[in-house]
């Protein structure tokens, strides 16, 4: 747990935690379903997928026919009486194969006189894989783990991956038989719905020529069956497909990185804090991001008079490059080392205090169980003493024990939604 130890720390966990609660996935969903219920079907993937299933089934009481949804392992799975199956993430196993062809089967044989419902939200891509014809889930897991390793982006990855799918890039869409409606929680910059959860059902623009060429500059090595299947031609649904065209498809998103953005900066002005800037598209390198962020920060300091309270809001998903045994952290921590070292070397006025929260939305960052980091100009010589050297932590990709060692870990569970990661950078002037 995170040891807080000054306003501008608390503010900027508070931020993060009325920002999650404005953004409820149940009640979102409950929202958006208000008017005449009609029957329905229910299908779900991802990380909210549970939470906006509870809602569905608050809106729709009677009219639901029932359904599945696919969550993480260790997460909730009070699906409002509806079916979960559980699977694992971000790497896919044989749990995730049976869950997408529950999927699609139920897509392909609707009750009679029903709608479907899909609740798609960001992990939906690892919960349910299924790899396309010819291909197994070992070979797809090594080419887009590879691939994540180099540090390619989400669009990038979800690419890759819905070129070597038997369920993304439109083909849930395609198994449909019935009118579709989809409620979409975006994880992605700009809600693109082709890269949310891999575009289950989403007409793909791209080829497999695309896909090849990204690995290709990442230098991945593809085993002989997955260079044959992009060598091929594919079968993902296109914009003109009739498979798409002779049902109604009607698509929302429900929030996003800009709206978790912007929610969090509602909860600092709520608290009389001053929001100085928000910076809702993230991406590239997160150390160069992390970087400049707390650069930033510590310029927002020397402007900070006594009694005030100013902030810095962002949001987005940086990429990293890992090494082939990187230690304990995920991006989100990976930033927030960035920031403490920054801090450390940084020239601060005496009169102010200030802290750097870095968070995963969904609470879970990278493969750990902690959700990211809260630093201050004091977490690195924490950590140092403590018998963790920072710098080569970071150098490791070992934010995580070195942000444990200085007592700045965040750890908050899995909190049922995933909206990218937010970065809050809060300085507090002290009074005389």
């Amino acid at each position: 747990m995170c040891r807080v130890t000054g306003v501008s720390g608390g503010l900027a966990l508070r931020a993060f935690h009325d920002a999650l609660a404005a953004l409820d996935p149940a009640r979102l969903v409950e929202e958006a379903l208000c008017g005449p219920p009609v029957p329905t079907l229910l299908l779900g993937a991802g990380k909210a997928s549970v939470a906006m299933a509870r809602g569905a089934a608050r809106a729709l009481g009677v009219a639901l026919e029932g359904g599945v949804v696919v969550a993480p392992d260790a997460g909730d799975v009070d699906a409002g009486g509806l079916s979960v199956l559980l699977a694992p993430h971000p790497v896919p196993d044989a749990r995730s194969v049976a869950a997408g062809r529950e999927l699609l089967a139920r897509a392909a044989a609707p009750p009679s006189g029903t709608e479907l419902l899909l609740l798609l939200s960001g992990g939906a891509s690892a919960l349910a894989a299924v790899p396309a014809l010819g291909l197994t889930l070992g070979d797809k897991v090594a080419v887009t783990s590879s691939l994540a390793a180099a540090g390619a982006s989400i669009i990038e990855l979800n690419l890759v991956r819905r070129h070597l799918s038997a369920i993304k890039g439109g083909r849930l869409g395609a198994a449909a038989r019935v009118r579709l409606r989809v409620l979409v929680l975006s994880d992605v910059l700009g809600d693109d719905l082709l890269t949310i959860g891999g575009g289950p059902v989403t007409a793909t623009r791209d080829t497999p020529a695309d896909a090849r060429a990204i690995l290709d500059r990442y230098r991945v090595a593809l085993p002989v069956a997955i260079a044959r299947h992009l060598a091929g031609a594919s079968d993902a649904p296109r914009p003109d497909d009739v498979r798409l065209q002779q049902i109604e498809i009607d698509a929302r998103v429900l929030a996003g990185p800009d709206e978790f953005v912007g929610a969090a900066a509602r909860a600092l002005a709520a608290a009389g804090v001053e929001v100085v800037g928000q910076e809702t598209r993230v991406a590239g390198d997160v150390v160069a991001f992390a970087t400049r962020f707390a650069t930033e920060v510590c310029a927002l300091a020397w402007g900070t008079v006594p009694g005030a309270a100013r902030a810095l809001v962002a949001g987005g998903e940086p990429t990293i490059s890992l090494p082939a045994a990187p230690g304990r952290g995920g991006r989100a921590q990976h930033a927030a080392l960035v920031a403490a070292l920054t801090l450390a070397q940084a020239a601060l006025p005496p009169s102010v205090e200030l802290a750097i929260l870095c968070v995963a939305s969904d609470g879970r960052d990278g493969p750990t169980d902690d959700a990211g980091g809260l630093v201050d100009a004091g977490t690195a010589a924490r950590a140092a003493a403590s018998g963790c050297d920072p710098s080569a932590a970071l150098a490791a990709c070992d934010a995580g024990t070195a942000l444990a060692a200085a007592g700045a870990l965040v750890t908050t569970g899995p909190t049922g939604t995933n909206l990218a990661d937010l970065f809050v950078g809060v300085v507090v002037g002290a009074r005389g």
